[in-house]
């Protein structure tokens, strides 16, 4: 009798359930270690309000702080692989850990270009409240775009479509929650739209995209 051979998919492959795991326990503990005040992100008052993004200012704990950024350098590959492996069919392990180096160069370089422009251009104190809310926005469409991702491809075919209209509304409404920070961080500047046109170019639209085409390149050539 022959051996039937299973297509690779996330439903064959044995890391991924355990990469899942890995995922929800780092966010389960980040929680417990640095309680997280969500409804901040939705206030758009004065800045001692909006970077009041933990319940204890006066204590942010390190290991909350590296649990969360390694959960979504972690959850952006994935979901990423998740959109792409249909482009050629196999879902492997080696394939996630080259995305997941370019993802993780890619944020490491994005904050310390984000960090020169705050040195450079604005006040540290109201650098550092943005830094908080964008990093924060960060945490929250990793948090609701993992599911919506498996959804996508969890789902019969038929379905499946449904989680990416919802993963594109959350990806837009994370965009106008964005565009609304820079707007108020950057509205009392007599050249503010220039700054924010500069700031789109360099430092959002043109590295993600250059980001997108990059993974894509890396899954198709696998």
């Amino acid at each position: 009798m022959e051996e039937i051979v299973l297509a690779s998919s996330p439903l064959t492959e044995s890391w991924f359930p355990i990469l899942l795991a890995f995922l929800c326990l780092l966010l389960s503990f980040s929680f417990i270690a640095q309680p997280y005040n969500i409804a901040v992100l939705f206030r758009k008052g004065k800045d001692d309000d909006r970077s009041n993004l933990f319940d204890d200012q006066t204590r942010i704990d390190i290991r909350a702080i590296v649990s969360q950024v390694i959960f979504v350098v972690c959850t952006w590959t994935l979901c990423s692989y998740l959109l792409m492996y249909g482009l050629n069919g196999t879902f492997r392990l080696l394939t996630y850990l080259k995305l997941l180096a370019c993802v993780s160069l890619f944020f490491a370089l994005k904050y310390l270009l984000l960090l020169l422009l705050g040195y450079v251009f604005f006040g540290m104190q109201t650098f550092t409240v943005y830094m908080r809310m964008y990093w924060q926005l960060l945490l929250l469409v990793s948090m609701l775009g993992l599911p919506l991702c498996l959804f996508s491809v969890l789902l019969p075919e038929i379905y499946a479509v449904y989680p990416l209209i919802l993963l594109g509304l959350l990806l837009f409404g994370a965009v106008i929650m964005l565009l609304v920070d820079i707007f108020q961080l950057f509205f009392h500047k007599m050249v503010a739209s220039f700054y924010i046109l500069l700031y789109l170019c360099t430092l959002e639209i043109i590295p993600f995209w250059g980001l997108f085409f990059l993974l894509e390149k890396i899954v198709v050539s696998v």
